[in-house]
């Protein structure tokens, strides 16, 4: 443990925290201690002949949820309660760093630091924030390359589900790096932010993500990302071998500039599949473009689109064909139809 001691520091014109080292010893947090300090052999501030003095008073019991998390440091809980009786925010410092996840609710006593700062005591799991859906997402805009660095997460299929125009706040960059590829449990924090929890690292993903919006013998994916920096027209890029990849496939992918000077996606990587919101049968109600086609159905307040590259061509679709579908949300938060048949 640490004892901080404005009194110490004062005296000796050291910035030191000192070391209180014994496993026998029962004091906790908050607790007002009297001891002896000297030197140990690595010339740091060492407690010892510890004496009990008195508990820091209580300044109430709160709840919140723990909303960052060090390994081996501290935890931080947001409690908005608490934020609201003290002018010093809604961050606690937590000196239980194994304990807790990041998401749990936890109930704790706090009181007020030696800086005077409220800080946690006496935590205990009440609960945990619920989870909205399991999804990939892209390693984005890391604060710095510390360990404990907050970075955030690119994932437009949350956006889509949600709601939530914001990328995924992650109070702990731990291990990844920039643009990694990871799979991750999301809620709602206090801050009415999505964050992730629980992330596991997938793969090293190529920069760019996107979703197929057309497919048949080639592809095209929708990237809204790229528009400004390749002057795309409708945001899509380019795929020459779709393979197995359907219409609603989330993927990661790097762009070249192909012999017709247009961006083309290669090294695709498939990192999920967007949801169904359910199988529709529906009647089409207009074919143009070449590719589109729209479908009437009692399910939705407007026509469905669905693209399929050739489908002109191909008539594989005509006007007042009646068909069944399934239902997916793309980038534009809009219904389109996949596996029409």
């Amino acid at each position: 443990a640490f004892i901080h001691s404005p009194d110490f520091r004062f005296k000796t014109k050291s910035g030191d925290d000192v070391f209180l080292d014994g496993p026998h010893y029962t004091f906790g947090l908050g607790d007002v201690l009297e001891f002896d300090v000297f030197r140990n052999t690595y010339g740091r501030p060492q407690a010892r002949y510890v004496k009990f003095v008195e508990r820091a008073p209580s300044i109430g019991q709160y709840s919140g949820t723990i909303t960052k998390k060090m390994p081996g440091y501290a935890s931080w809980i947001t409690s908005q309660a608490l934020g609201q009786n003290t002018p010093y925010g809604a961050d606690v410092f937590l000196g239980d760093p194994d304990i807790f996840n990041v998401g749990d609710l936890v109930r704790f006593d706090a009181f007020r630091g030696s800086r005077n700062k409220p800080k946690a005591r006496d935590a205990k799991i009440i609960g945990w924030e619920p989870s909205i859906g399991h999804y990939h997402g892209r390693i984005s805009c890391a604060a710095s390359e510390s360990p404990d660095a907050i970075a955030w997460i690119v994932a437009p299929a949350l956006n889509a589900r949600t709601g939530y125009s914001s990328d995924v706040f992650l109070s702990d960059l731990g291990t990844f790096s920039d643009s990694d590829l990871v799979h991750f449990d999301a809620f709602i924090n206090p801050r009415n932010q999505p964050q992730a929890r629980f992330v596991e690292f997938v793969a090293r993903a190529g920069p760019h993500y996107g979703m197929v919006k057309c497919v048949g013998r080639t592809a095209f994916i929708h990237a809204p990302s790229l528009k400004s920096a390749y002057q795309l027209y409708g945001n899509y890029v380019f795929l020459q071998d779709p393979g197995s990849l359907n219409a609603g496939d989330g993927v990661h992918f790097d762009v070249f500039i192909n012999e017709r000077n247009q961006p083309q996606a290669r090294h695709v990587l498939l990192v999920e599949r967007a949801p169904s919101i359910g199988e529709y049968v529906g009647q089409v109600s207009r074919v143009s473009g070449g590719s589109s086609a729209w479908i009437v159905s009692e399910g939705f307040d407007t026509d469905i689109y669905y693209c399929e590259v050739d489908l002109h061509r191909r008539g594989t679709l005509r006007v007042w064909d009646m068909v069944q579908f399934d239902a997916f949300r793309n980038l534009d938060f809009m219904p389109q139809a996949r596996h029409v048949r």
